[in-house]
């Protein structure tokens, strides 16, 4: 039996992916040129299978891509007052909802009322940028407490 070095399962449902599909049919072309017995090719599309397949992705709490995860410190570090990103971690909690967890440093110079409100501007920036964020919670921790 061919074996290939990739992926050829789909990791949340364990089904065969494209690539199993591509093997299994270079083995029944290459069984066929030997035997000249007849295979059968039962093709079958499932509409709309993709939003199912994410959703029950995200059930099992998918953290956020990367691209949603470096605007989000993109955006930390570009708000006045935070000094450093100590931990970004995020969660899909549904399709169109993720939480955010975040450990900022703050500029030492911030009083409370200061830090309150580069907390609120960096939160509303973030979730203008990023619809699907729906919760953020900030921790004030200084690197390596």
């Amino acid at each position: 039996m061919f074996k290939a070095a990739c992926e050829c399962t789909d990791k949340l449902t364990g089904l065969g992916n494209r690539q199993a599909f591509d093997i299994s049919m270079i083995q029944a072309i290459s069984r066929f040129k030997r035997t000249k017995e007849p295979f059968f090719l039962i093709l079958m599309d499932v509409d709309k299978f993709k939003p199912i397949n994410d959703t029950k992705g995200l059930l099992i709490g998918e953290g956020a891509r990367p691209e949603l995860v470096a605007g989000i410190r993109q955006i930390a570090l570009g708000t006045k007052g935070i000094l450093v990103v100590n931990e970004l971690r995020t969660l899909h909690l549904g399709p169109a909802d993720v939480l955010v967890n975040i450990s900022l440093d703050f500029a030492d110079s911030l009083d409370s009322a200061d830090v309150e409100a580069t907390v609120s501007a960096m939160e509303r920036q973030v979730k203008e940028t990023f619809p699907d964020v729906s919760s953020i919670f900030i921790e004030a921790q200084k690197p390596g407490s």
